[in-house]
């Protein structure tokens, strides 16, 4: 049995006070079935017309995109201090202005029809909507307008209107995303009135393993630049997605994005999709002041027909609110399964250290994808995609998370020394001088893989629960890890890294300091879960620089074999310079728009 998502906020049925009566009837109807096509010779939207549930009710999309492409963001805009720039773009999409920008946006409103009256030619009538966070429009001459007052003669001749969205749902305590569109029609002192109900779509969450058809990079210069954007561009191109690349200080492409569509019935009932890229709820990056995260603004330039932007964050944060776990590397979705028709999110949060709250609303609000928490305090950089990361698999289900596995990455060391290897490089051409025996002997550096490994363990059982996904299903992959203690969070250089990533350093010095043999940890080794996949073939991995055996990369080996069932393809790209120095990898520096979630969401 599929589980119905639970709807925040569903009012019941529309009821009316009497009236005085009229001999005109107003029957104003929308898509209630959901076909692509508002019925006006029979029946078939009228059931139900005026109480929105799951099951049936008109659909609106939230309109954020700009089709005729009018709104621009100048590159001197990206840096510029303040918060008017972001207030000047985010209020610059085809639902802030009170025209329908082309054909193409005319695809992204509701149909809704009025049906002849038989109005007294004395009549007039009006059409409303109950929400401001939507905008209707009337079309007259072949042209569309806000003026919904309706004439005795356009009531009989029957009339074609539309229902605009001019936002998501960002909280149900505020607005629960239901529109009521009445017609009221009077003559003299009676009249009659006729409703529909529509929701708008939910902001759906897109997953790793639909097709990246837009990737997109950020060009910080210096040291493994050239490296790292050769890998993601081969891999790019030879999985047909289109590549942008940046020229920003801040690298993290993952970082300041999670993507998302709507969708709605549109002509044919063929979904009508609409990519809105969720903007990360970062203030106060380092250099930034207080303004919100600067690379947020190039999504802007990304904006275009059937692609917008949307920007939630708070100025005021619960206690526990974490800059670096607002970083959008920590949300993340699995994709569909039984009972969750449209996946789940997916983020890293505790009561002591979690992401802006007003975000988190926003994701909960929806009502499709009932967020999964996992516990990412212990990492210091905090984010869900540095232990996990959804693959293809032969199961029920279709997928499978890959997890790095520092219990593992301990087991391949002990190996390799067995073979004879003890004095291979720990890190393969990186030159550090530390070799496996050292890492093997390194006390405290054992003891930080099985804190880990515990770490993720937890993880893993949450993700089974909340998944259904059994331990045997998840692929391990090897990973290291290394201790941060309040005595290495000294190091200038890893405090700048840090700052970067933008992790509050004063914040996790001082938790450090207050507890005694406090450790976060990252990964020492470039952590293969932390892939960008391309498609159902394509996943393109971080370089691991494990030790060698007879010439053989030991970790790299254990990935290829752990993925081989999944029809992925793994290619390496050179990250350690570039990303794996300042704690992040290949899927931190990189973000893609892709195919949808599911597009027919309202289907049940």
């Amino acid at each position: 049995m599929v589980a119905l998502p639970l709807i925040v906020g569903v009012t019941p049925s529309i009821s009316f006070s009497p009236v005085a009566a009229t001999a005109a009837k107003a029957d104003l109807r929308a898509d209630t079935n959901r076909d692509g096509v508002v019925d006006v010779q029979g029946t078939t939207d009228e059931a139900g017309k005026a109480s929105w549930t799951p099951q049936r009710g008109g659909i609106f999309l939230p309109n954020m995109d700009d089709d005729a492409q009018r709104c621009t963001i100048s590159d001197s805009d990206i840096n510029a201090s303040g918060e008017s720039v972001d207030t000047k773009q985010n209020g610059c999409n085809d639902s802030t202005d009170e025209v329908v920008n082309g054909a193409d946006d005319e695809k992204d409103l509701a149909p809704l029809r009025i049906l002849p009256s038989g109005a007294a030619s004395t009549a007039t009538g009006t059409l409303t909507t109950s929400t401001p966070n939507t905008r209707l429009f009337v079309k007259r001459n072949g042209a569309w307008t806000t003026s919904t007052t309706l004439t005795a003669a356009e009531l009989n001749s029957g009339v074609e209107a539309a229902l605009e969205g001019k936002d998501v749902i960002r909280d149900t305590a505020k607005w629960d995303g239901l529109a009521t569109v009445t017609l009221k029609i009077t003559e003299g002192s009676a009249s009659t009135q006729d409703a529909v109900q529509l929701r708008v779509a939910p902001l759906l969450l897109q997953n790793d393993l639909k097709k990246a058809n837009q990737v997109w990079i950020n060009n910080a210069g210096g040291t493994g630049w050239s490296q790292f954007a050769s890998g993601v561009t081969q891999n790019a191109s030879a999985a047909g997605a289109k590549l942008t690349t940046f020229t920003h200080s801040d690298r993290w492409a993952q970082d300041f994005a999670e993507p998302g569509t709507v969708s709605f019935p549109g002509a044919n009932g063929q979904p009508q999709v609409m990519h809105l890229i969720l903007r990360s709820a970062n203030v106060g990056r380092s250099g930034e002041g207080t303004d919100p995260r600067h690379a947020g603004r190039l999504l802007y330039k990304l904006r275009g027909k059937d692609v917008g932007v949307v920007h939630q964050f708070s100025r005021t944060l619960d206690a526990g609110v974490d800059q670096s776990l607002n970083s959008t590397g920590n949300f993340d979705s699995v994709p569909p399964f039984t009972g969750f028709p449209n996946g789940r999110s997916l983020y890293g949060a505790t009561s002591s250290r979690k992401p802006d709250q007003s975000f988190t609303k926003l994701l909960q609000s929806q009502g499709f994808q009932q967020p999964i928490t996992i516990d990412t305090s212990w990492l210091l950089v905090g984010h869900v995609d540095e232990t996990t990361h959804t693959v293809p698999a032969k199961n029920s289900r279709g997928w499978t998370m890959v997890v790095a596995d520092p219990r593992l990455a301990v087991q391949k060391l002990k190996d390799a020394q067995a073979a004879g290897s003890g004095s291979a490089a720990l890190h393969d051409g990186i030159g550090d001088g530390q070799t496996v025996s050292s890492a093997l002997t390194n006390t405290a550096f054992m003891s930080a893989q099985e804190t880990t490994a515990q770490k993720i363990d937890t993880q893993l059982a949450t993700l089974s629960k909340e998944t259904g996904l059994a331990t045997s299903e998840f692929i391990r992959v090897p990973v290291l890890f290394r201790a941060v203690t309040a005595a290495t969070l000294a190091d200038p250089q890893l405090q700048a890294s840090l700052r970067d990533r933008g992790v509050n350093v004063p914040a996790i010095q001082e938790q450090l300091n207050q507890r005694i043999n406090a450790s976060y940890y990252v990964a020492d080794t470039p952590a293969a879960a932390n892939g960008l996949t391309l498609s159902a073939t394509s996943y393109a991995a971080p370089d691991p620089h494990g030790p060698k055996v007879g010439g053989t990369d030991v970790f790299k080996q254990s990935t290829l074999d752990a993925l081989k069932n999944t029809g992925l393809t793994v290619s390496w790209v050179e990250d350690w310079s570039y990303l794996h120095l300042l704690d992040g990898e290949v899927h931190c520096g990189s973000n893609a728009l892709r195919d949808p979630t599911r597009t027919d969401w309202y289907l049940g």
